[in-house]
């Protein structure tokens, strides 16, 4: 922030502040720097966020409880083992379509928002995986 700021260095809590809200991101402090330009350093602290930088708002908690399938706990499975929807279709003997309806089953069931948070929420809640054929 020297650098931006004339060589004055700002005071440790506007530092701090700034560091807290960017996560000590370099590419969040230079957005942050450009949407406050022409500002002192205090702005940077202070006004509010861009809206491109602020944290997403929580999404709600998986329930831990989900009730799955037979098939959507082999798909969950598949997830799990690093299997792409080919693979997994291949593996269980269905089509490709009927793989993706259950990982977007999935998917809403868990809470999750990727196929690796699925497999990752399967990991953590012991999901028993089934042995395959």
């Amino acid at each position: 922030m020297t650098q931006v700021y004339d060589g004055t260095r700002p005071a440790d809590r506007i530092a701090t502040a700034v560091w807290r809200r960017t996560g000590g991101n370099p590419y969040a402090l230079t957005e942050l720097l450009a949407a406050h330009a022409g500002r002192g350093p205090e702005a940077l602290a202070e006004r509010p966020l861009p809206e491109h930088l602020r944290p997403p708002a929580p999404r709600p908690a998986a329930p831990p409880d989900a009730e799955l399938t037979g098939r959507e706990v082999e798909v969950l499975g598949c997830l799990v083992a690093g299997m792409s929807n080919k693979q997994a279709a291949r593996a269980l003997g269905i089509s490709v379509r009927t793989v993706t309806v259950h990982v977007s089953n999935l998917l809403r069931k868990t809470g999750s928002a990727s196929r690796t948070e699925a497999a990752l929420w399967a990991v953590r809640h012991r999901v028993p995986s089934r042995p395959l054929g």
